[in-house]
């Protein structure tokens, strides 16, 4: 019997061990019990929407607390664009530093033209959220622009969440006769070619064209993985001689020369995204006899841009806690709000914003006694293009922000005349290679 007790005092001792050791091998991320669990969300510039979301997130997550860091100066206005570009280059510098020494915030909100998330995804340091979705019961995809999600995807697999999208819209005269469903940026310089002497088709300068097709095709020119670019090919130089022969025969006018032609007959002009929140009386002046046409495509896409997107970091110690966050800023509940300006990716969200921006509009007839057949036309008109937009973008083209920065200073030098194309590609060409080497 005293044996069996010694038995059973050891086991008991044994199992008190273990309970111990388990218990101190849990890393609890709060410092002290009752505290709040926090979770950081760094980015370059916070914003209305994301305060509003971090703050309606702790009223409904009591002992959960949304801490967020942006870098952006609060004295943003009065920056000059080295002291804007300075404050861009120091946050991508501390992002790195962070995520390599294996810390960082537990959320990042991500912009392609400032931090260099290709370089986390490959060296593992953002979780593909595609993982997370598939094992989340409570996750509708339904209530989703689920191919917005599958053209922002990366080798794969999505490690950025955008939030809102916007594309390239036009608007022009009824009358103009293209298929913009299916028009090409040859098609839009054959529509110049036989236009009368003061008359142009777009507002843009030579890189702006550039900028919409380089955008487009980006991934023709440079990959990554492979540490293989191919600037120096035909199709590069020829995309640089249409930018500027676009210009050079007066088939687009520079914003920069526009004052120098005042009888300058312009076919199309940038749209934006959220024309129909604008007072009706506004928006029937700007489309009397005119409608949005669809900005040429440079791939066959239906090319979109992120207004925000948040990855999520793979050393984050509260990754439950920061998923359930990430699903609350595409919620209905949120997305619906007018502190989301863009086009929500929430199916419901961008239908109650038209549903609310209809009805606001309609009081605006009323009150200023306008012709409410057309003016409800007009707004259809633009909603209708919206969401075929929304429902059909299929393309994010990832660019790199590096990259990019070299590609257009080098192409200003061609389009100031000072070197040729083949020069500006040979030049382009070399300088990506360096620094694809320098970083893989």
């Amino acid at each position: 019997m005293k044996d069996l007790n010694k038995v059973f005092i050891l086991i008991l001792n044994s199992l008190i061990l273990f309970t111990f050791t388990a218990c101190s091998n849990f890393k609890d991320t709060s410092s002290k019990r009752g505290e709040n669990k926090v979770i950081n969300i760094e980015g370059f510039a916070s914003d209305n929407y994301l305060e509003a979301v971090a703050r309606e997130f702790e009223k409904n997550n009591p002992g959960i607390k949304i801490n967020i860091k942006e870098h952006l100066p609060k004295n943003r206005k009065d920056l000059d664009k080295k002291a804007y570009d300075e404050s861009k280059d120091k946050f991508t510098r501390s992002i790195n530093t962070e995520l390599m020494a294996g810390g960082g915030p537990d959320i990042i909100l991500c912009d392609s033209w400032r931090l260099p998330y290709q370089e986390y995804i490959n060296k593992g340091l953002l979780v593909d959220l595609n993982k997370l979705i598939e094992n989340d019961r409570e996750f509708n995809k339904d209530e989703y622009y689920m191919n917005i999600f599958k053209g922002i995807e990366y080798r794969e697999g999505l490690y950025t969440l955008p939030t809102d999208i916007d594309f390239g819209l036009l608007r022009g005269a009824k009358d103009i006769k293209v298929d913009d469903k299916n028009w090409t940026w040859e098609d839009f310089y054959d529509l110049g070619k036989n236009k009368n002497e003061n008359d142009y088709v777009v507002e843009y300068s030579s890189t702006r064209v550039f900028a919409a097709i380089f955008g487009d095709t980006y991934e023709d020119f440079v990959n990554e993985n492979k540490k293989s670019v191919n600037f120096d090919s035909e199709e590069f130089i020829n995309l640089l001689k249409y930018s500027k022969k676009i210009s050079d025969d007066k088939v687009i006018l520079s914003p920069s020369e526009k004052s120098k032609y005042p009888k300058a007959n312009i076919y199309f002009e940038n749209e934006i995204y959220y024309e129909t929140s604008v007072a009706s009386k506004e928006l029937l002046a700007k489309y009397d006899d005119k409608r949005i046409y669809r900005e040429p495509s440079g791939n066959g896409k239906v090319n979109f841009r992120p207004g925000h997107s948040y990855a999520m970091n793979n050393n984050s110690k509260n990754k439950d806690i920061a998923w359930k966050f990430m699903k609350f800023l595409i919620s209905s509940e949120m997305q619906s709000s007018p502190n989301n300006y863009l086009l929500p990716v929430n199916k419901i969200a961008f239908e109650e914003k038209i549903k609310k921006e209809h009805n606001e509009y309609i009081k605006d007839i009323e009150k200023d006694e306008l012709d409410k057949d057309k003016a409800i036309n007009t707004f259809d008109e633009i909603t209708e293009i919206k969401r075929e937009r929304m429902l059909n973008a299929n393309k994010y083209v990832h660019s790199n922000r590096v990259i990019n920065d070299i590609v257009f200073k080098e192409i200003e030098t061609y389009f100031s005349g000072k070197k040729s194309a083949e020069e500006v590609a040979k030049n382009i060409q070399k300088k990506v290679l360096m620094y694809l080497n320098e970083q893989y």
